[in-house]
């Protein structure tokens, strides 16, 4: 870490690489292994990126090499404006939000067009601790999820035994995973690992709040996920889904439905954030 902070490109400002920040073309033919990444220079001059870090290929792919290294530059736009996932730095943590837009665009729409009164939000909320290998509070994922479900229970939602969940088919969870896993890219599968990655899955329900649930015609629906640590990254302390949605008439989305939303979707994240406090380095 020392090393990759005295790049010459960079402002020194550099820190572990998350798996899902390599970049998502090669995703395709490969997955990250391990890397960095250095802003270039500082928010008010542009901000911009460079990424450093090594690959695994897809051993399915004839006649490429085994392994390969990435470099990848980011320029011409402030952090906030880019892309994809903005780590949140605390503590000596590593905080990733990825509100999973490419996710909850295709399953909300293939509810509505399946006709299913259902509309969700998702994020995950991944943790990580740059140059620490220690894996010390390697059940931080566990935990930061107990805390959001304390939170919401707290809200008034109502938490539901998913022991024996499955949908109107017969699928059961892990065979929904095994099927997103089968046609995710390469660099995705290892997320949706149910053998090494998925802790525990709690669903909550509100039918009390906001107006949409008024005469049981709808309610707000919230599933949450832990995912263990990769074994594979060392840095990695593993992450939390979050999916808050409606069902009914709450899947309409209206101004106050979708205001009670997102006020969730950053209430989890600010129990998060504080969460990084919880283990000093």
């Amino acid at each position: 870490m020392k090393r990759s902070a005295s790049c010459r490109i960079s402002t020194g400002d550099t820190g572990f690489l998350h798996p899902v920040m390599y970049p998502f073309a090669l995703m395709h033919v490969s997955r990250s292994e391990f890397g960095f990444i250095g802003r270039l220079r500082p928010e008010d001059q542009g901000g911009g990126h460079a990424i450093h870090a090594f690959g695994r290929t897809d051993p399915a792919l004839v006649g490429l090499p085994s392994a390969m290294e990435v470099v990848a530059l980011v320029v011409g736009a402030p952090s906030a404006n880019l892309k994809g996932p903005v780590p949140i730095e605390e503590a000596g943590w590593s905080l990733l939000r990825d509100d999973l837009e490419s996710l909850t665009k295709e399953l909300n729409g293939l509810y509505r067009r399946n006709r299913y009164p259902m509309k969700f939000q998702a994020m995950d909320l991944a943790f990580a601790r740059p140059g620490d290998f220690t894996r010390k509070g390697k059940d931080h994922a566990e935990r930061v999820q107990e805390e959001l479900v304390d939170g919401l229970l707290a809200e008034g939602f109502v938490e539901h035994d998913t022991d024996d969940l499955s949908l109107n088919d017969g699928r059961t969870l892990e065979d929904v995973f095994a099927e997103i896993s089968s046609k995710s890219p390469f660099g995705m599968r290892r997320m949706y690992s149910t053998k090494e990655r998925h802790g525990t899955f709690v669903m909550l329900s509100n039918d009390r709040r906001p107006s949409c649930t008024d005469g049981g015609e709808g309610a707000i629906l919230a599933m949450i996920l832990n995912m263990k640590p990769d074994p594979d990254e060392a840095s990695d302390y593993g992450s939390v889904f979050v999916a808050i949605g409606g069902a009914g008439a709450c899947s309409r989305f209206t101004g106050a439905t979708a205001r009670y939303v997102n006020g969730l979707m950053d209430s989890a994240q600010r129990r998060a954030v504080r969460s990084l406090n919880w283990s000093k380095r």
